[in-house]
C-alpha cells in the first residue's frame, strides 16, 4: 500500500511538472508569436492629415538631400563643397541612435515637433548663409533635425496604423526617396535660375510650419511607461559615454573616407557614365536616371501592397534580391557602344529588385521586436543605411580615382591631380583626339570596377535576407490562442495516459 501511494505521488508530480513546463513553452510561444503591436485606434480626421503631414516632412528632408548638387559653385569655396553633404550626413547619421533613445524615452510629439524644427532652423540658417562656414553649420543642423525627422515619422506610423496595413504605407515611404531623389535636382535647378539658390531651403520654413500644427493637432499617442521615468534615470538610459565615443568614430570614419579619395563631390556613378561615355550633360544625365527611379519607387509601392495581402515580407524581400543581383550584374557589362534599350532595361531591374527588399528591414523591425524596442530597432536600421551610403559612395569614389590613375598612367602629360581639378568631360575631352577613343574605353572599364561594388553587395544582401524571420504582420492573435490550446491539451492527455497506464 505504501509502494502505490508513493507510486501515486510520484505520477501525480510528474503529472503536474510536465503541465507546468507545457505552459511555460505554451507561453513563451504566444509571447513570441503574436505582434507586440502599439497602435492606438483614432479617428480617419486625425490619421488621414497626420499621415500626409508626417509624408511631406519626409518628403522635405529627402528633398534637401539631393537639391545641394545644384549651388556648389555658389561661394566659390572648392574645398568646402564636400562638406555641404558630408556635414548634413555626418549629423544625420551620427545622431540615429541617440534620437532612437529619445522616443523610447520621451513623448514622441515632443520629440517629433522638437526635430522638424531643428530641421527648418538648419534650413533657414543655410538659406540666409552669407558664407560657406554659416552655409555648412546650418546642414549640421539641418542633419540632426532629420535625423529625429525619420525616426520619428516611423514611430508615428506604428502607433497610427495596425501591423497588418504598415507595409503599404512603408512603400510610399520608400518611394519618396525615389521621388524626391529625381525631383531634388529638377526643383534646385528651376528655383536656382528663376529666382535664387535660397529659396531652396526658404521653402522648407512654410511647408514645415503647416506639418507642425497639423502634428500638433493630430498626433495622439499616450506616453508609454518609459516616458514616466525620472529624468536622471532616462539620462542614465542615454549611453552619454559610448555616443561620446560613438558620434565621434563616426564623423573619423566618413573623414578617413572621404579624404582617402581624391575628390571631394558626393558622386552617383551611372551619371558619370552617361557624362563620361555617353558625353550628355549632367542635366541629362540626371533624366536617364529616371527608369531607376521610376522602377524602384513603383516595386516599393507594390511590394508593400504584397505584403499587406499575403502577410509575409520575407519572400517578396528575397525575390527582390535575386532581381537586384541581376540587374547590378548587367550594369557590369555595360560598353561604351551600349544601346539606349540596353541601358533602360538593366536600370528598371535593379531599380524593380531595389525597391521590392528596400522596405524589408524596417517591416521586420515593427513586427518581430518588443513595441519599446522598435525605435532603438529603426534608429539602427537608419543608421546602418546612412552609413552604408557614405562608406561604400566613397568607396567607390576610391575606386575609380585608383582605376584612372592607373589606366591613364602611360598616357602622355597625364597628372593625378587632373582628377581633381576638371571635370568628368572636360578629363576626357583634355585628351589627343587620337587618344580619347581609348580614353573611353579605359573610363568606361574603371567605371565597371566601380559597378562591382554594387554587385557584391547585392549578392551579401540576398544571402542575408534569405535569413530574415518568416513571420507574418496579419498573424491574428485570437488563432495563436487557439493553437497553444489545443497543443496545451494533447499534451495533458498523452501524460494522464502514461500516468494510468
Amino acid at each position: 500500500m505504501g509502494e502505490a501511494t508513493s507510486e501515486n505521488s510520484w505520477r501525480m508530480s510528474t503529472i503536474q511538472h510536465n503541465e507546468s513546463s507545457e505552459d511555460i513553452i505554451a507561453s513563451g510561444d504566444h509571447a513570441a508569436s503574436e505582434p507586440d503591436d502599439a497602435y492606438r485606434e483614432q479617428s480617419s480626421r486625425q490619421i488621414i492629415p497626420l499621415l500626409v503631414s508626417i509624408f511631406v516632412t519626409m518628403f522635405l528632408v529627402a528633398l534637401d538631400r539631393t537639391i545641394i548638387s545644384t549651388i556648389t559653385d555658389e561661394f566659390s569655396s572648392l574645398p568646402d563643397v564636400g562638406w555641404y553633404g558630408s556635414a548634413y550626413l555626418l549629423t544625420c547619421s551620427s545622431f540615429q541612435l541617440l534620437f532612437g533613445k529619445f522616443y523610447t524615452f520621451w513623448a514622441v510629439k515632443t520629440v517629433l515637433l522638437l526635430s522638424v524644427l531643428l530641421f527648418e532652423v538648419g534650413s533657414i540658417i543655410c538659406g540666409a548663409a552669407p558664407s560657406s562656414a554659416a552655409f555648412i553649420v546650418g546642414r549640421a543642423i539641418s542633419g540632426i533635425g532629420a535625423a529625429g525627422v525619420f525616426n520619428g515619422a516611423i514611430v508615428c506610423i506604428i502607433h497610427a496604423v495596425p501591423l497588418q496595413k504598415r507595409p503599404r504605407l512603408l512603400g510610399l515611404f520608400g518611394a519618396i526617396f525615389g521621388v524626391a531623389s529625381v525631383v531634388g535636382p529638377l526643383v534646385g535647378g528651376a528655383l536656382t535660375s528663376k529666382v535664387t539658390w535660397r529659396w531652396c531651403f526658404y521653402i522648407n520654413a512654410p511647408v514645415g510650419g503647416v506639418a507642425v500644427i497639423i502634428i500638433s493637432l493630430c498626433l495622439n499617442i499616450p506616453d508609454q511607461d518609459n516616458t514616466k521615468l525620472a529624468l536622471m534615470k532616462k539620462l542614465s538610459q542615454l549611453d552619454v559615454i559610448g555616443n561620446m565615443v560613438l558620434i565621434p568614430g563616426v564623423v573619423c570614419l566618413l573623414l578617413a573616407l572621404q579624404w582617402g579619395g581624391q575628390t571631394y563631390a558626393v558622386i552617383y556613378f551611372l551619371p558619370v557614365w552617361f557624362q563620361a561615355i555617353g558625353g550628355v550633360s549632367a542635366v541629362d544625365s540626371g533624366t536617364r536616371l529616371l527608369p531607376l527611379m521610376l522602377a524602384t519607387v513603383v516595386a516599393t509601392i507594390l511590394a508593400g501592397v504584397a505584403v499587406q495581402k499575403i502577410g509575409y515580407y520575407t519572400p517578396i524581400a528575397i525575390a527582390g534580391s535575386c532581381i537586384m543581383c541581376v540587374g547590378a550584374g548587367l550594369l557590369m557589362t555595360l560598353q561604351i557602344d551600349t544601346g539606349e534599350g540596353k541601358w533602360i532595361g538593366y536600370q528598371i531591374l535593379y531599380g524593380f529588385g531595389t525597391g521590392m527588399c528596400s522596405q524589408a528591414p524596417n517591416i521586420a523591425a515593427q513586427t518581430v521586436l518588443p513595441t519599446q524596442d522598435v525605435s532603438i530597432g529603426v534608429a539602427l536600421m537608419f543608421f546602418g543605411q546612412l552609413m552604408g551610403a557614405a562608406v561604400f559612395v566613397s568607396a567607390g569614389q576610391n575606386v575609380l580615382d585608383t582605376q584612372l590613375v592607373q589606366r591613364f598612367s602611360n598616357f602622355p602629360g597625364f597628372e593625378p591631380s587632373l582628377i581633381t581639378s576638371s571635370g568628368v568631360t572636360s578629363f576626357l575631352s583634355s585628351l589627343p583626339a587620337n587618344l580619347r577613343e581609348t580614353g573611353l574605353v579605359e573610363y568606361n572599364e574603371a567605371l565597371r570596377r566601380v559597378f562591382q561594388i554594387g554587385l557584391i553587395l547585392s549578392c551579401l544582401t540576398a544571402l542575408c535576407i534569405a535569413m530574415l524571420e518568416w513571420k507574418s504582420v496579419i498573424k491574428k492573435p485570437d488563432a495563436v490562442d487557439d493553437d497553444i490550446h489545443n497543443t496545451s491539451n494533447v499534451g495533458e492527455k498523452v501524460v494522464d495516459a502514461d500516468g494510468s497506464a
